[in-house]
């Protein structure tokens, strides 16, 4: 026997198991730096949902003295603290890489360029978003 009360909504399932998938493959907007010696630190805000893991495509744009390159990867909550993610590290200098690190509750992440001795130019992005873990 079923019970029918109008006060109380029903909730489709088949409309809310599509929600989540729209989500989980949603384009936020997309996060694209380039990290230089003069402007060695880009941000990028997280989508909304909170997504467990970012993929971090890097790519040394300028690098002729093949240097060391190093990013450091901090989350930052809404209230301005940083928690430190990784270092991402090319090697061999010249080939990109991608990266993925899990989040942690962060409203945004930060890239910054580690300062050293030759220019290095690097391409981050476009950071990509995973709801799910890879399998």
């Amino acid at each position: 026997m079923q019970l029918h009360n109008p006060k109380i909504r029903r909730v489709d399932r088949r409309g809310f198991l599509l929600g989540l998938a729209g989500l989980a493959v949603a384009p936020a907007e997309e996060c694209r730096l380039l990290l230089t010696p003069a402007s060695p630190r880009g941000t990028c805000p997280t989508p909304v949902g909170l997504p467990r893991l970012a993929e971090i495509p890097l790519r040394a744009v300028e690098n002729s003295q093949q240097a060391a390159v190093n990013v450091l990867v901090t989350a930052v909550s809404g209230g301005g603290s940083e928690e430190r993610l990784g270092a991402l590290s090319l090697y061999p200098v010249d080939r990109p890489a991608v990266f993925i690190l899990r989040l942690r509750q962060a409203a945004r992440i930060a890239f910054t360029l580690t300062p050293g001795m030759s220019p290095v130019s690097v391409e981050v992005g476009p950071v990509r978003w995973l709801y799910e873990e890879p399998r």
